[in-house]
């Protein structure tokens, strides 16, 4: 029975994609009934589709559709009148000026039926997809599917581009002809589509170069990534991501583009995959990306967002105009809106933008929806999805399963692009993308309903964690460009001062033991560890070059560690790294410290440095990997400022520096 219950979401999905994005009315009509029958089918076929974990937020769609339901109820005209002051007018024009006994609080009973279908279609949607999200190879054949549904849409619209063959199939189009479009009438709802696949296929491609690493560490290089096996699967979901991507540019929707960015974005914060072999894929798209832009046209592809000022400016004919008279109209009806589907006929009353023309949508989903069922429906249902993005948000880090954690990232970005994109657009009343929409809300609810991965607390440690890491990237480049000078004349200064490499490098065991190349300028004579103790030094040692005493004074030495910190390898703030060979010798305590990226700076440096004992530095690492927050960052980079003017703590109490074995 699922099986079949899956083709059928497939077909009707798929369906709805090639019908214009589902806005002719045959094929439409013909889509309903299958996802109907489909539905009910489902009630008698599977029992344990009545369990509470399937109808556990079920509440949210059943107050929509009841809301629905009541717009559509005939009631008294009196007592139409009593709820909505207005109502009397739209009766009138509504029965042709005929007195009736009866009405309804829509004022366009037939579209309010014809969205009313749309909607019973995308909660069956939701419910099947949640229901089929619980089976794991149900679930890996829609994303499957999506990926190939996403494929050929954007291959479709590259040929339209390119070629010029501005066709749907049989039919000529006649809008968007200098733009990509696959299937759909309109570039942006096509970029609706394709942004909320291009998330899938981003994350399955992190999930298959990631499993590739785990068997074989020479997929981390360009050299591996490019390997015999790795090629075959790695290759084609790169190629696939490609073509999304351009096909989205050659969409030419400048808020499509947006969103997608914001989503890829978002997953680049929640993703819980090796980060290196992100950088390498990244590194790989975007090199491709820049190439199709050039090839295209940088000028066609992102061109439009040269006259973005003109849709949103306070003049006639603007889309920031058309929200205005939006609101106006949602103050009007504020609670039970003027039916669903109806905004076309409620807002000639208010229309004071595009006169004398037809505008058929408010170009924002959120107005729109607030206009047709209200203010109360539109937090309900807009609040509900966010709540779901929260609770994805938090899953999506610590899931378990390599395969479950990519479909978790892939509803995380698709979800987030939407929501953007909703800002400016009405996807959500396009029923192709609202039904795509609801499939992609279904697997969520089963991902999130699957039961935790980890506790409460270490999900939000992973979304902190995630968010330090873009603080990371953004300030320590940022510091990097700016300290680089400084950095030129400090190697100048050693080369002249002394022989030798004006590097030092020391291995050193970063997050999870994984060792790593800490950089420092060099501050000792060159054969220094001939000359004296490895893991001790002291305020005078002789060994200390005169400009390396300079360097160190004023921690000028450690500023080439910014590099590490731009790779991923440290953190701006963090326990100082340890030395790798005596690192597997700590005992449970100062191996904790492990748990985090070892930082440029950390909460021992600000507390005393080298003036504090080990055991104490230790604590006080310990402290920061159980405490760790974002503003505790910011206090203690703020608290640095003024140590590094200090001369304190640069050597311990009696002028000695040694790490002990706490084995």
């Amino acid at each position: 029975m699922l099986k079949v219950i899956e083709a059928s979401l497939m077909l009707c999905i798929t369906a709805a994609v090639m019908a214009f994005g589902g806005t002719e009315p045959v094929s439409l009509a013909l889509i309903e009934v299958l996802l109907l029958g489909t539905a009910v089918a489902a009630l008698y076929g599977l029992k344990n589709l009545e369990s509470r974990s399937v109808w556990h937020a079920s509440w949210v769609p059943a107050t929509l559709l009841s809301l629905v339901a009541l717009q559509l109820v005939p009631i008294p005209v009196r007592a139409a009148e009593w709820i909505r002051s207005d109502h009397h007018g739209w009766n009138a024009i509504a029965s042709g000026s005929q007195a009736t006994n009866f009405s309804s609080l829509s004022i366009a009973p037939y579209y309010t039926w014809t969205h009313l279908l749309v909607l019973v279609c995308c909660v069956a949607v939701y419910f099947l997809a949640q229901r089929l999200g619980q089976e794991r190879g149900s679930r890996r054949r829609l994303m499957f599917w999506l990926l190939i549904l996403g494929a050929f849409e954007a291959l479709y619209g590259l040929v339209q581009y390119l070629s010029g063959w501005q066709q749907i199939f049989a039919y000529v189009k006649k809008y968007n002809l200098e733009e990509a479009t696959g299937t759909y009438i309109n570039r942006n709802h096509y970029a609706g589509f394709l942004e909320m696949i291009i998330p899938f296929s981003l994350a399955v491609l992190l999930h298959e170069h990631s499993k590739f690493s785990r068997t074989n560490q020479s997929a981390r290089s360009w050299k591996g990534l490019l390997a015999g096996g790795n090629l075959s699967r790695v290759g084609l979901w790169l190629f696939a991501v490609i073509v999304m991507i351009a096909a989205l540019l050659s969409s030419r929707s400048r808020m499509g583009i947006i969103a997608a960015v914001s989503s890829i974005a978002i997953m680049s914060v929640f993703s819980g995959f090796q980060r290196r072999a992100g950088a390498w894929l990244g590194a790989m798209i975007m090199i491709a990306v820049t190439v199709l832009v050039l090839w295209i046209g940088a000028g066609s592809a992102l061109g439009r967002f040269g006259s973005i000022s003109n849709e949103y400016v306070s003049s006639n004919d603007s889309r920031l105009s058309l929200w205005k008279d939006t609101a106006r109209l949602i103050g009007d009806h504020p609670f039970l809106g003027s039916g669903l589907g109806t905004f076309p006929v409620a807002f000639t009353a208010v229309q004071g933008t595009f006169l004398g023309k037809f505008v058929n949508h408010a170009h924002n989903d959120y107005l729109e929806f607030a206009s047709d069922l209200g203010i109360p429906a539109a937090l309900l249902f807009f609040g509900s999805v966010l709540l779901l993005l929260a609770r994805l948000a938090k899953r999506t880090p610590c899931s378990q399963a390599g395969f479950e954690r990519a479909v978790a990232l892939g509803c995380l970005g698709s979800i987030a692009a939407i929501l953007v994109h909703s800002l400016t657009d009405f996807n959500l009343y396009i029923p192709a993308n609202a039904l795509l929409f609801s499939l992609i809300l279904g697997l969520a609810a089963a991902i999130c309903s699957a039961g935790p991965a980890v506790a409460g607390k270490n999900m939000k440690r992973e979304l902190r964690l995630g968010l330090k890491r873009m603080a990371d990237v953004v300030l320590g480049s940022s510091a990097l460009v700016i300290c680089f000078p400084l950095i030129a004349l400090a190697m100048v200064a050693i080369k002249l001062d002394s022989q030798g490499p004006v590097f030092f490098q020391l291995c050193a065991a970063g997050r999870r033991y994984k060792p790593f190349s800490q950089w420092k300028l060099r501050t000792m004579v060159n054969d220094a560890r001939e000359k004296g103790d490895y893991f001790e030094t002291f305020s005078s040692d002789p060994r200390i070059t005169k400009v390396g005493r300079f360097l160190r004074r004023w921690s000028i030495d450690e500023l080439p560690q910014l590099w590490n910190v731009v790779r991923g390898e440290m953190s701006l703030v963090g326990p100082r790294p340890m030395i790798y060979e005596l690192a597997a010798r700590y005992s449970s305590e100062p191996s904790y410290r492990l748990a985090m990226r070892p930082g440029l700076t950390g909460l021992a440096q600000v507390k005393g440095r080298n003036s504090l004992s080990w055991a104490e530095r230790i604590q006080l690492d310990v402290f920061y990997v159980e405490h760790y927050s974002l503003w505790m960052d910011f206090r203690i980079m703020v608290r640095t400022i003024p140590v590094l003017f200090q001369y304190k703590g640069i050597y311990g109490k009696d002028g000695r520096v040694r790490i002990p074995d706490l084995g």
